[in-house]
């Protein structure tokens, strides 16, 4: 399987059906480019690299199985990035010349540091380490986060699905862990049926615990 996945793009999951004929799987509408994904390569030196090709797979096989995505938490954090950005070109190429402008710089850089720590406090206490946040689904208060660790230097990959803050009384988490080695091949190509059945069985784990 893993070979295969090399030697041709992935098509997405939901692009084709079984025919009740044949058994086979059938095509419902032709490959767009956007249906089609090319194989995932990366330096098997480079531990950022490797962390980030996975999150990304991971990431899209939580959506597949019918999270859906809260872009709230990546949408504010590029809007406070585009507003500080705004303060320092405004500070940098505003109208007048310093001193005379002096009042304007001042109001812009304050600003920007306002904005600067709205971003380090979004990270730390919204974000929160999260690479994934999904909608609330029904029944629930709060929606799916995931989160994953991977040391520098380091061959085992941690991958989490958590549901409430840490500590409160609605928690509840699953985690695996597993050598890299399962998920990429020599050459560098990630395996991504390989990281897909890990992933589909934490979340069901993840439903059975929140349900307990």
């Amino acid at each position: 399987q893993c070979t295969k996945a090399i030697m041709a793009p992935r098509l997405s999951r939901k692009a084709g059906v079984v025919s009740g004929q044949t058994g086979q799987a059938t095509p419902d509408v032709l490959p767009t480019p956007a249906a089609q994904a090319e194989p995932v390569k990366v330096s098997l030196y480079d531990s950022p690299a490797i962390k980030a090709a996975l999150d990304d797979s991971a990431r899209q096989v939580v959506i597949e199985a019918g999270y859906e995505e809260d872009h709230f938490v990546s949408t504010s954090k590029i809007l406070l990035g585009i507003a500080a950005i705004a303060c320092a070109l405004l500070a940098q190429f505003g109208p007048g010349k310093f001193p005379a402008n002096w009042w304007m710089v001042f109001y812009c850089v304050a600003a920007y540091s306002v904005f600067t720590v709205l971003i380090y406090l979004h990270a730390l206490f919204i974000e929160a380490g999260a690479i994934l946040v999904c909608k609330s689904r029904r029944g629930t208060k709060q929606g799916l986060r995931m989160s994953s660790k991977m040391d520098r230097f380091d061959d085992q990959y941690t991958l989490t699905l958590y549901i409430g803050d840490k500590g409160s009384p609605g928690h509840r988490s699953v985690s695996t862990t597993a050598s890299v080695d399962k998920f990429f091949h020599g050459n560098g190509y990630l395996c991504e049926t390989a990281l897909q059945p890990v992933v589909e069985q934490l979340l069901q784990e993840f439903e059975a615990k929140k349900n307990s």
